[in-house]
């Protein structure tokens, strides 16, 4: 996602390091001094050990921030696309849901699961959502 859509396709750095997952990013991002690392904000948002920057979509527009001003995750800048480097994550099923799978789903979707994916910082999609701006 960020080779397409940030880098426009470009080759990273020849002393970029690929990383097995986000939460490996944060911790080698926090050690080196000039390190940048890209991720969920989820994995980002509480660490006091980095800075989180804001970003714009063009040059000399003003930046923006997926954090609010009191540090939390701004959700409504991340869904709106008014910060740029968000993607969605999506769930597939092989064919139509049944059983457990249908019933893990539609928990996922619902109120209290939804309420869950805000808690750990993803941005929840549900419209069953009462916070969901």
């Amino acid at each position: 996602f960020f080779k397409e859509h940030v880098l426009k396709k470009r080759d990273n750095a020849a002393d970029c390091q690929t990383l097995p997952g986000t939460a490996a990013v944060a911790e080698a991002t926090a050690r080196d001094k000039w390190g940048i690392g890209y991720g969920g904000i989820a994995y980002f948002a509480e660490r006091k050990d980095l800075r989180i920057l804001s970003v714009s979509r063009k040059k000399g527009e003003p930046g923006v921030s997926p954090l609010t001003a009191d540090g939390k995750i701004d959700f409504t800048a991340i869904k709106s696309g008014k910060y740029p480097i968000a993607r969605f994550l999506n769930v597939y099923s092989l064919g139509e849901p049944k059983g457990l799978t249908k019933k893990f789903l539609g928990w996922t979707m619902s109120p209290e699961g939804q309420t869950i994916v805000k808690k750990v910082g993803y941005v929840p999609v549900a419209a069953t959502d009462p916070a969901n701006n």
